[in-house]
């Protein structure tokens, strides 16, 4: 299902059919109350608890998706959501890397998790559940490899990316820029070209002023604004929870500052002591364009490396890429922040208003663009699925994309 068109809804859906079925058949094995639900990263596993009976804001309940009568029932589904870094294998004992290959002797390694070590610590909760439902959220990036004869040749850049994938608006607020750059270095020059840069000058620092106006976050007088209208991310860092690095946290540093001090302002009863600078940037990136939130005014994001599936915010309409593009499997993921809408209102045709989004240096062919030829040719005649004539009635309908420019 393509972004935005509510995957979550459909998981909700069958987590609800299964387990209010489960229930009034407990003997039948067609059904199961108990889910394992696995995301690319921290970002979607927290915005799917509204797949948790129970939380505030649960679908169920916010969808009408059961009636209230059944509600109760819902609850004693098993439900596990967890990002699929839990499944890489840990180390159980700390120890230098000559010691373990000295003690593996070509074994498997004494220091490291088994699988059936691993299974049991990610699937704890579920006890001793059998039956269980695997939900794959974003399963449509999670490419298998080719056989070796068809095996496209990847180098550098594109070759990590690919190898890496094997494993895994209101109206009221800016539209956004994004860049997309290859690695620390790059991301760095960008940054500062856009939003500006400082200058030592004897024993005073002197900020110079960013090239393009719209997205500088110097005042014009030689000091930083405040709250910056760009940012700079490594959204791979963020997403896997681990701590970023040190080069990225000099590069981010006051960008990190800044954050901390408008956090405190909006947010007075909230100890920022507690806020690590991954929690600040995450929150800060998870809410770009989402009015009354410490993202709300960032208009560019400079992304050190692929900003990740789960990073969902509508108010994006320009995408640059500054880094090679070799295969298509780079391209979707970049070209697809900015596929979601920002309004949902019908006009009075009862259809959306088309809406644009700009995307330069990323050579993405998954669809022919609107405009992209003047002799479009049509595809191969698709094959028909549709509801049998006895039960018109279960029809599902969903909306015909013409085309996007």
């Amino acid at each position: 299902m393509a972004t935005g068109s509510g995957k979550t809804v459909v998981m909700a859906m069958l987590i609800a059919w299964h387990t209010l079925n489960k229930r009034a058949n407990p003997q039948d094995a067609r059904f199961s109350d108990t889910f394992l639900i696995v995301t690319p990263g921290i970002t979607i596993r927290d915005r799917l608890r509204v797949l948790l009976p129970n939380d505030p804001e649960s679908y169920y309940r916010q969808r009408d998706l059961v009636p209230a009568r059944l509600q109760d029932q819902l609850g004693h589904a098993k439900i596990i959501i967890t990002n699929y870094h839990a499944f890489q294998l840990r180390e159980k004992v700390a120890a230098g890397k000559i010691t373990k290959s000295i003690l593996a002797d070509g074994q498997p390694s004494p220091f490291t998790e088994t699988h059936d070590q691993m299974v049991r610590r990610v699937c704890r909760e579920l006890g001793a559940k059998k039956n269980i439902i695997v939900l794959n959220d974003e399963a449509h990036h999670c490419y298998r490899r080719k056989p070796d004869a068809e095996d496209e040749i990847l180098t550098g850049d594109d070759r990590i990316e690919a190898k890496k994938r094997e494993a895994q608006a209101r109206g009221i607020t800016p539209p956004v820029f994004i860049v997309v750059c290859n690695n620390n270095d790059v991301s760095r020059l960008v940054f500062e070209f856009i939003a500006g840069w400082e200058k030592q000058i004897g024993d005073q620092t002197i900020v110079q002023a960013g090239q393009l106006a719209i997205f500088r976050n110097d005042d014009g007088s030689g000091a930083w604004v405040h709250r910056p209208n760009a940012i700079l991310v490594d959204s791979r860092q963020l997403e896997s929870g681990e701590a970023m690095s040190d080069d990225f946290k000099k590069i981010a540093a006051r960008e990190i500052d800044e954050f901390k001090t408008e956090c405190r302002a909006r947010f007075p009863g909230r100890d920022t002591q507690d806020l690590t600078d991954e929690d600040l940037l995450r929150e800060v990136m998870n809410t770009v364009g989402k009015a009354g939130n410490l993202g709300e005014h960032v208009k560019c994001v400079v992304s050190v490396s692929m900003l990740t599936e789960g990073w969902d915010a509508n108010t994006v309409t320009h995408v640059l890429g500054v880094r090679a593009f070799g295969t298509q499997l780079l391209c979707e993921p970049v070209v697809g922040r900015a596929l979601r809408r920002m309004s949902y209102a019908a006009n009075e045709k009862g259809h959306f208003n088309p809406e644009y989004a700009e995307a330069y240096g990323v050579p993405f062919s998954f669809i022919p663009c609107s405009g992209a030829t003047t002799d479009p040719k049509p595809g191969p005649l698709p094959t028909r699925v549709r509801a049998m004539e006895n039960r018109v009635a279960c029809e599902i309908t969903f909306p015909r994309l013409l085309g996007y420019r």
